[in-house]
């Protein structure tokens, strides 16, 4: 998307750049504490939950963790729940720490999960058989 001149993607490079000539190597620019820093983002995250109707107190009590959660949530479905690659990427110590804290598949998915699972493990079973029997007849 372009607005004027400049894309999204330039302006986040620009300001990176600005960042580092300033001496900068965090992602954000603030004066106070690092401690000062994550109350006020733990406020400012608190207050996006309550505009868009998070009631459970465990928004309010781990602001900052709750993304964690969502982040494990948004690359599990985009990733049709690989639990290893996640798990792996996302830091967490097991495959079975990530399912049972954090990303069990939502009942609504889990048939389609599987539907896909196994249509890519025929497909791939086909695949190198059909690459098996070619590279042993020499084709």
């Amino acid at each position: 998307m372009e607005n004027g001149s400049n894309t999204l993607q330039e302006k986040i490079l620009k300001s990176i750049d600005l960042l580092r000539s300033q001496g900068v190597n965090k992602i954000y620019k603030s004066n106070c504490s690092k401690y000062k820093f994550q109350i006020e983002i733990a406020k400012k995250l608190s207050n996006i939950y309550l505009h868009l109707g998070k009631n459970s107190e465990y928004f309010f009590h781990h602001p900052t963790h709750v993304l964690r959660h969502i982040g494990a949530h948004y690359w599990l479905s985009k990733t049709n729940y690989n639990y290893g690659i996640i798990s792996e990427v996302g830091g967490w110590h097991t495959i079975d720490e990530l399912k049972k804290s954090y990303g069990q598949i939502p009942p609504e998915k889990s048939n389609l999960v599987y539907f896909k699972k196994l249509i890519f493990d025929q497909f791939y079973y086909f695949i190198h058989i059909d690459w098996f029997v070619n590279k042993s007849m020499n084709i």
